[in-house]
Parts: C-alpha cells; sequence; structure tokens
C-alpha cells in the first residue's frame, strides 16, 4: 500500500474518532430532560440525551461482544467438526489402501502357491 494513502487513512480515522468523542461530550453536556416510553412501563424513563445515548452505547458494546463470542464459539466449532471429519476420512482412504494391499499380496501369494508346489514335486 502507497505511504500516501496510508496516512489519508489513519487520518480519516483520527477524524472520525475526534468527531464520534466530541459529539459525545456534548450531549453528555446537555442536562436537558428527555423521556424513553414504553409500552410496557406506566411510568416512563427520563434521563439527559447523552446518557441514554451512552447507555445504548454500553448495551450495544456488551451485546456485539456476546454475540460475537457465541458466533466465534460457533465457527470454531464447525471448524472443529470440519476437521475431525477430514482426519476421519484420510483414515478411512489409508486403511481402504492397506486393506487393498493386503488383498493384492494375498492374491499373489494364492497364485504363486501352484507353481512352489510345482517346484517342490519336480524336486
Amino acid at each position: 500500500m502507497k505511504p500516501i494513502r496510508w496516512i489519508l487513512k489513519v487520518l480519516l480515522v483520527l477524524l472520525v474518532i475526534t468527531i464520534f468523542f466530541s459529539s459525545l461530550l456534548i450531549l453528555l453536556g446537555n442536562p436537558q430532560q428527555v423521556e424513553f416510553t414504553t409500552l410496557v412501563l406506566q411510568t416512563p424513563f427520563t434521563a439527559a440525551l447523552g446518557q441514554w445515548l451512552l447507555l445504548f452505547f454500553l448495551a450495544g458494546i456488551v451485546l456485539g461482544s456476546l454475540f460475537g463470542f457465541v458466533a466465534g464459539r460457533l465457527l470454531w466449532y464447525a471448524k472443529r467438526d470440519k476437521d475431525t471429519r477430514k482426519q476421519v476420512a484420510a483414515k478411512a482412504r489409508e486403511l481402504e489402501r492397506e486393506e487393498a494391499l493386503i488383498v493384492q499380496q494375498q492374491q499373489q501369494a494364492l497364485l504363486s502357491q501352484p507353481k512352489a508346489e510345482a517346484k517342490l514335486i519336480e524336486k
């Protein structure tokens, strides 16, 4: 990657992070109360808008981490199962080759047996 592109990408990331945190600080400094009404509760929650955003941000971090962990574990189990199936299939192929080799050796032994008997009879 070219150095200029790398520098521009870093600057873009720094700009986004700066805007995000400055916006968050402005919202946290806003003391105006906002209600979040639900259908379940009769009394709505009231808090500053910045507190709501921070609450949902933290809830998103927790839920995202939880779902990411579960998804990672499921993918890990699937990969482990796939690797196990590959190993079993490889062992099965190896055993089939060995069995074919043994059968071939037995057939060669049976075919060479009359020749050996004929040599014994000649002697």
